[in-house]
């Protein structure tokens, strides 16, 4: 340890001299890190500090979002190893809580801050075009060449445009604290009595769940990262396959994972989890109500960090806004008059997920059969005032033409893909409109400009959750999008799942809605009702819906001032 300190003195100093800001942070957090192992905790503490306001003086000078999300994904080890610091030698709940919060969810955080949920996102409409001519022209390609060629310009046309995210001038939020300085006071006061927000931060050799309430936080250790990623990938695929009742794996992580904490939702009605690693593809929901008959009216939600919650339940006021239709749902999208690239290198190794330029999709997207009776059921339990496109409306072009600050619900019944590599070629497929210049994407670097109002967006599509996790940024999705472009939650899916069981699901979730329940209570007894309907062969396709952001969302009448935050 002493040799390995003096080289990363050495490195610190030569790196310093070489002016590398991009890399000082990182050889910072590594001597930090010897001298933690050293016994030399406030020296390491020292460091750490200094590392991460390095890390927050290059983000004032990086181009895009994208950009500062790929920072904090590089200095993600950073964070960690100050959080574990903090959370094992100092033994200081509110110092790892800083710590950690301070990079995750980072760029989103940022852009809830600066940005006014009521204000359409600055966008280079050049450039979208651009990407979407591309994109059209993709679609119609049919040789490897070709492909390969329309794939280089299009990587090309998305850097230009990358800058279209960058912050811009907003009012900043009364009551939360400045980037890099979010207090737990500032959160616990967005959390009601009745609620527990969970923060997992997944370490080797040791984890930790930070348990925290209107009235105080705890530190919970747990076991390591390597053992809970493990679990969790089995938990996850037993779920998939139905099996989660019965499952052996589905025990075991509840064992690990959940029992330590469960003390702290005996009295909750509700629990927000901010997931960390492979947490981020696990039902949480899931693995609570087949392990625990004590957790039967527990709502759960999902968070990309606790500073991302609290902006969502404080920025702007949704009782200004003027909403005077309940619904806009979209649906029975004609798939089969529409065609994606031609299978034309074989079907990549099992488990990787393809996005839908990869040579391996299929030619043809397959129908979905009951996709228009599902929106067409939600707009008559919504009632008067909805809106439904359907069929050859169901198209882009449709879509952005309305003024979607009208509507408290968006419903999208379609096929979504994700995009492991480039996450902003995620896309929800419509119908596309190439006389418009509309390819039929409706794709992250789009939806994050619309300057929603949106109580809730439905995404009724398959792996909607899913995307590259990069560090404590989390993980690039569809479902993120839509908050940053102004939804307060999103229902959203980890999975492909059952056309059939999923209409019933949407049809016992609007039903609890227009009751009253809120949204994470109304997908709880929605699944409940379908599950006791169905039997547990429903079970692989209601637990891949989840909820993100805010849960407790409830609806009102069109016109009708109503308040949700931090409710008491």
């Amino acid at each position: 340890l002493n040799t390995a300190a003096r080289h990363a003195v050495a490195a610190v100093a030569a790196t310093t001299a070489a002016g590398s800001r991009f890399t000082l942070p990182i050889r910072i957090g590594i001597q930090a890190e010897i001298s933690a192992a050293q016994g030399r905790v406030t020296t390491a503490d020292r460091l750490y500090d200094q590392g991460s306001d390095i890390v927050e003086g290059i983000m004032v000078n990086v181009p895009s979002r994208t950009a500062q999300m790929r920072l904090v994904g590089v200095m993600s080890q950073l964070y960690a190893g100050h959080f574990a610091l903090a959370a094992g030698a100092l033994n200081d709940p509110a110092k790892a809580f800083r710590i950690i919060e301070r990079a995750r969810g980072r760029a989103l955080a940022d852009i809830l801050r600066v940005v006014p949920s009521s204000d359409p996102r600055p966008a280079d409409d050049e450039q979208l075009r651009a990407v979407a001519a591309l994109q059209l022209r993709l679609m119609r390609a049919r040789t490897a060449s070709d492909r390969q060629r329309l794939l280089d310009d299009l990587w090309e046309a998305e850097q230009r445009g990358a800058t279209a995210l960058n912050s811009g001038a907003g009012a900043h939020p009364t009551g939360l604290p400045r980037p890099g300085e979010t207090h737990l006071a500032a959160v616990q006061r967005t959390l009601a009595t009745t609620e527990v927000l969970l923060e997992f931060v997944l370490l080797d050799p040791r984890s930790y769940c930070l348990a925290i309430t209107t009235h105080g936080v705890r530190l919970v250790p747990l076991p390591g990262k390597t053992r809970l990623e493990t679990l969790s990938q089995r938990a996850r695929e037993e779920l998939q396959a139905g099996r989660g009742v019965q499952g052996t794996a589905s025990r075991e992580l509840y064992d690990a994972l959940l029992a330590p904490l469960s003390a702290h939702w005996r009295s909750a009605r509700r629990l927000f989890v901010v997931p960390d690693g492979q947490l981020h593809l696990l039902p949480f929901d899931a693995v609570i109500a087949a392990n625990d008959q004590n957790a039967d009216g527990l709502a759960i939600a999902v968070a990309p960090s606790a500073r991302v919650l609290a902006l969502l339940r404080t920025k702007g006021d949704l009782a200004s806004a003027k909403y005077d239709r309940p619904l806009l749902a979209i649906g029975g999208v004609p798939y089969e008059r529409m065609a994606s690239p031609s299978a034309t290198s074989g079907v990549p190794p099992g488990g990787v997920i393809t996005g839908f330029f990869d040579a391996a999709m299929p030619a043809k997207l397959p129908t979905l059969p009951r996709a228009e009776a599902e929106v067409r059921m939600a707009a008559n339990i919504l009632g008067p005032g909805s809106v439904v496109l359907v069929g050859d409306a169901a198209t882009e072009t449709a879509l952005k033409k309305e003024d979607l600050s009208r509507y408290q619900v968006i419903h999208l019944a379609a096929h979504g893909f994700a995009d492991q590599k480039f996450p902003e070629r995620a896309a929800i497929v419509l119908m596309s409109d190439p006389g418009a210049g509309e390819d039929g994407l409706l794709q992250p670097r789009e939806i994050a400009r619309y300057g929603l109002q949106a109580r809730l967006v439905v995404l009724s599509a398959c792996e909607t959750a899913v995307g590259p996790t990069i560090g404590q940024e989390g993980v690039l999705n569809v479902a993120r999008a839509f908050l940053v472009g102004g939804a307060r939650s999103v229902m959203m899916t980890l999975w492909p799942v059952s056309d059939a069981t999923s209409a019933a699901l949407m049809r016992e979730f609007y039903e609890h809605l227009v009751k009253g329940d809120d949204v994470s209570e109304s997908l709880r007894a929605g699944k409940r009702a379908v599950l006791e309907r169905f039997g547990p062969e429903s079970l692989a396709t209601i637990a891949a819906f989840q909820i993100v952001g805010d849960g407790a969302q409830r609806l009102g009448k069109p016109g009708t001032a109503m308040r949700t935050v931090g409710a008491r």
